[in-house]
């Protein structure tokens, strides 16, 4: 997460060896649209993740490497300065209200867009060069009258509560509209995490 007295994470230090990192906002963005990606296995992305984010890292490296490699960086993508991540794993994810109800890949022209309109920034000017933490920090900052923020707002609101048959049949109309697909959303996507590395670390072993 992003810190005003440290400079942006640009490596870590694992098993003694020092891994220069990309984490450029795109390149993650790459890594996301990788774990939606069915015609990889488990192993696969994380070898091509591996190769994705570190700089300088030894390509011959073994899977469990790899393994800690990548769940140290998923570890870091997913940290909220807001959020007690022991309570938010053990909360069942229904989809709703949540701030990370949300798809890079879906969702990608109303964020160009949103941080177009309110922070003058063009997002394909800054690709390979603004930082992850950078990112997210104007990402959820936007204001609540963003589009992005509207949209997600729209997803979360719960239909019951709404009394009004007009304003009813409006948004649920918008939530099919800008629905998500099963396991589209990041903080679907970032649980899903915690199962594969499980599962990788059994293969690792054998």
């Amino acid at each position: 997460m992003l810190s005003l007295v440290d400079t942006t994470v640009d490596g870590l230090v694992l098993h003694g060896y020092h891994y220069k990192l990309d984490l450029a906002f795109d390149n993650v963005l790459k890594w996301y649209r990788l774990l939606e990606d069915g015609r990889f296995n488990q192993i696969e992305k994380i070898d091509l993740g591996y190769r994705m984010f570190t700089i300088n890292a030894p390509k011959n490296a073994d899977l469990s490497i790899k393994v800690d490699v990548i769940q140290a960086i998923s570890d870091f993508l997913k940290e909220d300065p807001y959020e007690d991540v022991s309570e938010a794993e053990n909360q069942p994810n229904n989809g709703g209200s949540s701030s990370k109800n949300f798809s890079f890949e879906k969702d990608a022209g109303v964020i160009w867009a949103s941080f177009f309109q309110y922070y003058h920034i063009d997002l394909e000017n800054e690709i390979g060069k603004l930082h992850w933490d950078k990112f997210t920090a104007l990402l959820y900052n936007l204001p609540s009258k963003s589009q992005f923020k509207q949209i997600i707002d729209i997803r979360g609101k719960d239909l019951s509560k709404i009394d009004n048959a007009d304003e009813k049949a409006n948004i649920q109309m918008l939530q099919v509209r800008y629905s998500l697909q099963e396991k589209q959303n990041v903080e679907q996507l970032n649980q899903s995490m915690g199962g594969m590395f499980d599962a990788l670390w059994d293969e690792a072993k054998k």
